[in-house]
C-alpha cells in the first residue's frame, strides 16, 4: 500500500491538469500576442515604404558604414527597393534599415503600386535568378561581407550563389541584407 501514497489521487490529478491547461493557455496567448505585434511592426514599415514610394520620397540611409541616397521605387513585405541617381537598384531588407532621413518629396518620382510583387526578399531573389553581376551584401556583429555573381537557385531559406571567377556558395536568406543591381558594369566600383 505504500505505492498508493506516492501517486496523486483523482482530485489532485484534475487540479494539476487544470493548472497545466491554464499555463498552456497563458503561454499560447502570449505567443499569439508577440506574433501579432511583430506582424504589426513589420506591416507598419511596409506601409510606410509603400507611402514613400507613392509620394516620391528620396531617402538618405547609412548602411554598414556607407551612405545611400535614393528614391523608393518598390515596397515589399520585408524589403524596400530604392533607385539612386546612377540607376543602381538597391533591394534592402527591412531588418537591415537604420534611421531613414527623408531628403525630399518629389511626386514626379512617385509611382502607384501596380502590383505588390515581389512581396518578399525571397520573391525578389526568385525574380533575379540567373541574372549576372548581382552584388549580395550582409552585415552582422561579426562583420560584413559582399559577393558578386549570379543566383543559381533559390530554396525556401537559402540560395546557391555562383561568384564571379570562383565557386558557388550557399547563403542563408536571413544573412542577405542588401542586393545591388547596377545599371552600369559592376566592375567599376565607387
Amino acid at each position: 500500500m505504500a505505492l498508493e501514497a506516492d501517486f496523486p489521487n483523482d482530485r489532485e490529478l484534475w487540479a494539476m491538469a487544470r493548472r497545466l491547461r491554464h499555463d498552456a493557455q497563458v503561454e499560447m496567448s502570449n505567443m499569439v500576442e508577440a506574433a501579432e505585434k511583430q506582424q504589426e511592426e513589420s506591416s507598419d514599415l511596409t506601409a510606410r515604404s509603400l507611402k514613400a514610394m507613392m509620394e516620391g520620397e528620396r531617402w538618405a540611409l547609412q548602411l554598414d558604414g556607407w551612405s545611400l541616397e535614393a528614391y523608393v521605387m518598390h515596397a515589399g513585405g520585408d524589403f524596400v527597393s530604392l533607385i539612386d541617381s546612377l540607376g543602381t537598384i538597391h533591394d534592402i531588407a527591412h531588418r537591415a534599415l537604420g534611421p531613414i532621413r527623408i531628403v525630399s518629396i518629389d511626386d514626379q518620382h512617385g509611382t502607384a503600386p501596380v502590383a505588390f510583387w515581389p512581396a518578399s526578399l525571397r520573391g525578389r531573389m526568385l525574380a533575379l535568378q540567373g541574372q549576372n553581376e548581382l552584388e549580395l551584401r550582409g552585415w552582422r556583429a561579426g562583420g560584413s561581407w559582399s559577393l558578386v555573381g549570379a543566383i543559381e537557385s533559390v530554396n525556401q531559406d537559402y540560395l546557391r550563389f555562383a561568384q564571379l571567377n570562383s565557386g558557388a556558395v550557399v547563403i542563408p536568406m536571413t544573412a542577405i541584407d542588401h542586393v545591388v543591381r547596377r545599371k552600369n558594369d559592376l566592375r567599376r566600383r565607387r
